[in-house]
Formats: C-alpha cells, sequence, structure tokens
C-alpha cells in the first residue's frame, strides 16, 4: 500500500533537478570569486585602480606587458618634471577588444587617469577582424567579464547577409558573458590539463610569461603577416581606417576627457626592415598621425630607438629585462613632455575637439 511519503518517479525528477540547480549555483558563484581573485585582467585592473589617482595609464597587448616597467617609467616621467603615479593593464594574448573593454572598466572607477597610453605597431591598428566568443578565452575573456549587454553589436556588427549567423553569435555571447562557467572556462581547462600532464606524466614545455616558447616564432610570424595584410589594404585605398575597437576607445576616452596617447613599440629587425620603414610603412605612419593629431591623440614614435636590437629581445617578439627599462624611461622621458605641457586634462580634451 503506497503512502504520502513514498518518492515518486516525479517526486525523484524534480528533487535532482533541485540538486542540480543548487549544485549550478553553489559552483557558479564560487568560481565567480575564485576567478575574480586568480584571473590575470582582474588581478590588474584591480591594482592599476589600488596604485593611486590621476595616474598614467598603460594598455596594450603582450609587447606593451613585457615593455612595461613601473620604476624605469616613473623616472623617466620624473626626469622631466612629471611626479605621478602609473597603471599596467595590458594583457598579453589580447587584441583591442580586450584592451578597450579593460579600459572602459578602469575608467567606469570614478577616479580618472591623467592619460591613457596605448602600445601599438600602426599595421595592427588597422588589423580588422570578426569576433568569435569561443575563441575569448585566456586573457581574451576580458571580453566577457568586462563587457556589457549594449556591446553586441560592437563585437558582432551586423551583416545582412548573414543575419542568422550575427543574431546567433549575439545571443551566444549574452548568454557566454552571464555565466562564470562562461567566462572562466579557460580556467577550469587549465586545472584539468595540468591534472592530465601529471597522469600522463607528461614533459614540461619551456615556457616563459607569454606561452610555450616555441610558440613564440609562430607569434612572431602572425604578426608579420597581419602586417603585411593592413599594408595590402594601404596600397589598395590610400586610407587609413583603424578598427572599431580602437574607434570606440577613442569615442570613450574622449567622453570622458581623459587624453589618449599612442606609443609605436619596437619590433624585431626584420619586421622594421621590411614593413616599418617600407614605402608603404612611411605612407601609413604619415597618414596615421595626421588622422590622430586632427583627433587630439597624441603619437610617440619608440619603434626603432637608437638603443634597440634583437639582442633584446627575449624570445625573438618580446622585450627582455633589459629593452624594457631602455624602453619604459624613454616612454616615461615623452610622455612628460606632452603631458607637463598640457597638465589639465579637461582643457587638452576641449582643445582637441575634432571629432
Amino acid at each position: 500500500m503506497s503512502t504520502s511519503r513514498e518518492m515518486t518517479p516525479k517526486k525523484g525528477l524534480l528533487l535532482s533537478l533541485a540538486v542540480f540547480a543548487a549544485l549550478f549555483v553553489v559552483g557558479e558563484r564560487a568560481l565567480a570569486r575564485y576567478g575574480w581573485g586568480h584571473f590575470h585582467p582582474p588581478k590588474k585592473l584591480t591594482a592599476a585602480r589600488e596604485g593611486g589617482k590621476d595616474c598614467v595609464v598603460f594598455t596594450g597587448d603582450s609587447r606593451m606587458e613585457a615593455g612595461y616597467s613601473g620604476p624605469q617609467l616613473r623616472e623617466g616621467l620624473t626626469s622631466g618634471g612629471l611626479d605621478t603615479c602609473v597603471g599596467d593593464l595590458s594583457l598579453g594574448g589580447a587584441g583591442m577588444d580586450a584592451q578597450f573593454t579593460m579600459v572602459r572598466e578602469y575608467l567606469a572607477s570614478g577616479s580618472p587617469p591623467r592619460a591613457v597610453v596605448v602600445g601599438v605597431v600602426a599595421e595592427a591598428l588597422m588589423d580588422e577582424k570578426a569576433a568569435d566568443s569561443s575563441q575569448w578565452v585566456g586573457n581574451l575573456a576580458a571580453n566577457l567579464l568586462f563587457s556589457r549587454f549594449a556591446d553586441a553589436p560592437l563585437h558582432f556588427p551586423f551583416v545582412t547577409a548573414e543575419a542568422i549567423q550575427v543574431l546567433d553569435r549575439r545571443l551566444r555571447f549574452q548568454l557566454e558573458r552571464l555565466s562564470s562557467y562562461g567566462i572562466y572556462r579557460s580556467i577550469i581547462w587549465s586545472k584539468v590539463q595540468a591534472v592530465q600532464d601529471r597522469l600522463v606524466k607528461r614533459a614540461p614545455v619551456a615556457r616563459n610569461e607569454f606561452g610555450a616558447l616555441e610558440d613564440m616564432k609562430n607569434l612572431g610570424e602572425s604578426f608579420t603577416a597581419r602586417g603585411q595584410q593592413s599594408l595590402a589594404t594601404w596600397k589598395a585605398t590610400h586610407t587609413f581606417q583603424p578598427n572599431r575597437y580602437f574607434v570606440a576607445l577613442m569615442e570613450e576616452t574622449s567622453r570622458q576627457g581623459v587624453p589618449l596617447i599612442l606609443v609605436e613599440l619596437p619590433m624585431p629587425e626584420a619586421y622594421l626592415r621590411e614593413l616599418t620603414r617600407s614605402p608603404e610603412g612611411t605612407a601609413l605612419r604619415q597618414e596615421m598621425k595626421r588622422f590622430l593629431a586632427g583627433r587630439g591623440i597624441h603619437y610617440i614614435d619608440l619603434a626603432s630607438p637608437s638603443w634597440f636590437s634583437d639582442r633584446l629581445l627575449s624570445d625573438g617578439v618580446h622585450l627582455n629585462r633589459e629593452g624594457a627599462a631602455l624602453l619604459s624611461k624613454d616612454m616615461g622621458r615623452e610622455l612628460s613632455h606632452v603631458l607637463v605641457r598640457q597638465p589639465d586634462a579637461g582643457s587638452r580634451m576641449g582643445e582637441a575637439g575634432a571629432p
């Protein structure tokens, strides 16, 4: 004879679903807390915010991260008559998309920096590519962590011929950014991979802070290939058109009255010879400087300083400590010349005023 206390299949299913939902929520919250404390982008954001007010804040990809040295930057700034703090938001493996979302999140703290400095290579500013949220792992997950609902059109511009695909990408983006499992999936994967490596006793791979050393050659080749593509676009159009994320960064800093400064970073000697100093590369930079000047954005050229040689690259792509110290001191000194001449951020942007 059955009683009301017996577990029916329906009750069992509901109980299982309730337990699963509870575990999912607990795991979600635990991962969010763990991720914020251990994930590289929020750690850098927190450190930059805690570094002080009215700082000069730097962003860029791994080339800027490798070339950043806080003590030498401050030394260079001070030598030029500017005593201020510095903050580092640069992210290895991240393009202008993640750099924009990181800087915007920093600006949302309510304490505007003295300036935002972007470490770039000119060709990379024209590197326009489609977004793919399934590839936003590692530092690129900043695109999920710091993005907002209204960012979907920025990441996935509407294309009539691909309307359904674009809407699908936008929906996936919204779902992924709302879940810690979507944002921090690379943390989960890295932990699983570490366990697998120990179980199969896989030999460790030589690495630096930017990845496996054997991958750095491929990275350098990809920089060259994308640079060649940008120069081909320039040669065909003779128009400098920065990618949509840099445009968004220009608009955000202008809206908040924060000066934006570009510093062109050193590249391997082969890149400098074949691209930077080529007729197309020279013409591209001249047009880029006109474009930036018309919008009140300062450009500092440190692409090939007198001290630079490939000897100062730790892996064929990134500056070593000696190179970082030299670059940072030069950056600080050049930045002080710009910022001391125009000490008030609001008046600077008012004078710049170009749309």
